[in-house]
C-alpha cells in the first residue's frame, strides 16, 4: 500500500476549502482500511511507522529517520479535486466516494477502536452553507464534524476565471 505522500510540494500554496474525512486508531492497517472500504486513501500512516526527513543541519540537507505518533489514520481529501470555495460541492462529492462504503464505515464505528470524523475548511469572503440533507447523510458517516473558517476578502472572478480581489469602488 503506497498512499499518496503528503508534502510541501504537492500541497496547494494556500489553504483552499475542502474536506477532510479520516479514520484513527491505534491499531490501524492502512491496506485493511482500504480493503473493507474499498477507497485508496489520499494519504495515510500506521502507528510508529517509520520515515525519512530532511533535516537543515547549516549547509547540509542529511535524511534523518523519524517514527509517526503512537496511532494511524486513513486520510481521504478533497483537496485538490475540487477547485472551488462552495462546501456543498465538496460534501456532495465525498458523499459519492464514501457513501457507497456506509455499511462498512458504521462497522468500524461500532468496533469501537476507531475514530471516524471530518473536518470542513472554508475559506471565503463569509460564511458557507450546507443543505440540512447533505449535513445529515455527513453526520451519519461520522463520529464528529469539525468546522474550520478563514475569512478573506471578497474576490470576483476575472474575464479568465481566475479568482481576484474586489476593488474598491
Amino acid at each position: 500500500m503506497n498512499p499518496e505522500p503528503f508534502s510541501l510540494g504537492n500541497r496547494p500554496a494556500e489553504i483552499r476549502t475542502h474536506i477532510d474525512f479520516f479514520v484513527r486508531s491505534d491499531d490501524l492497517c492502512l491496506d485493511a482500511i482500504s480493503v473493507q472500504l474499498g477507497i485508496q486513501p489520499t494519504y495515510g500512516f500506521e502507528a510508529r511507522a517509520r520515515y525519512l526527513v530532511r533535516k537543515n543541519a547549516g549547509d547540509e540537507l542529511p535524511t534523518v529517520e523519524r517514527r509517526r505518533p503512537a496511532f494511524g489514520i486513513w486520510h481521504y481529501s478533497t483537496n485538490g479535486r475540487i477547485e472551488h470555495d462552495a462546501l456543498e460541492d465538496h460534501a456532495s462529492f465525498i458523499l459519492k466516494i464514501l457513501e457507497p462504503s456506509a455499511q462498512e464505515i458504521l462497522q468500524l464505528r461500532n468496533e469501537g477502536k476507531y475514530t471516524i470524523a471530518m473536518i470542513c475548511w472554508h475559506v471565503g469572503p463569509s460564511g458557507f452553507q450546507l443543505s440540512s440533507s447533505v449535513l445529515t447523510r455527513l453526520a451519519r458517516l461520522t463520529e464528529w464534524i469539525s468546522f474550520t473558517c478563514w475569512e478573506t476578502e471578497e474576490e470576483f472572478a476575472d474575464e479568465n476565471g481566475v479568482m481576484v480581489p474586489r476593488r474598491a469602488e
